[in-house]
């Protein structure tokens, strides 16, 4: 069986659990090895494995009459349907921003932007979805869709914000673990 169909048809409550499980890892990993250069360099290679496979799961690996061909430019079509009883729209929208969302945690873990935070993730998210996207539509291997674009931008953003708070939090307990420590 296909990994990618096996987390395809997985809960949502799942696999929102693992995403947030290993988000707090990996800011305990950045919290305490940031300064590192090897952590860096694993991070770095992580960030362009995870790029390597996604970019074969939805470029190189699809055959052209694997989907229907065309462009939708229609931003939240996908939501338009859900509501309209389809439930596939939902899960079509929530498995778009779970793909891009490690972008959103490995680029933190490389990088940690103080100015314009939220602005750079986007940026990144959408530039790597406008990619794939461009490509599946040149290459005929499927639908190229403006809820693609929004969803994987939005999962890069919301990792960011997510690792950014469970950062946070992590260097907050620290700092009262230190302030308390003989009390």
């Amino acid at each position: 069986m296909n990994i990618f169909h096996e987390i395809y048809a997985s809960s949502y409550i799942l696999l929102g659990f693992i995403s947030l499980f290993a988000t707090m890892g990996l800011s305990l990993l950045f919290n305490a090895f940031y300064e590192k250069k090897w952590y860096k360099r694993i991070c770095c290679g992580a960030f362009i494995g995870y790029f390597l496979v996604v970019f074969c799961h939805t470029v190189l690996l699809r055959t052209s009459a694997a989907e229907p061909y065309g462009i939708i430019f229609i931003p939240f079509n996908s939501l338009k349907y859900a509501f309209q009883g389809n439930e596939e729209g939902f899960r079509t929208c929530f498995m778009n921003m779970l793909l891009f969302y490690p972008f959103g945690c490995l680029f933190f873990a490389i990088n940690k932007i103080k100015k314009r935070k939220g602005i750079i993730y986007f940026c990144i998210g959408l530039l790597i979805s406008l990619i794939i996207e461009t490509l599946q539509y040149v290459f005929n291997l499927g639908l190229a869709e403006a809820d693609d674009l929004i969803f994987n931008t939005l999962g890069v953003v919301i990792a960011y914000y997510l690792c950014a708070l469970s950062e946070r939090i992590i260097t907050d307990v620290k700092i009262y673990l230190r302030k308390n420590k003989g009390k």
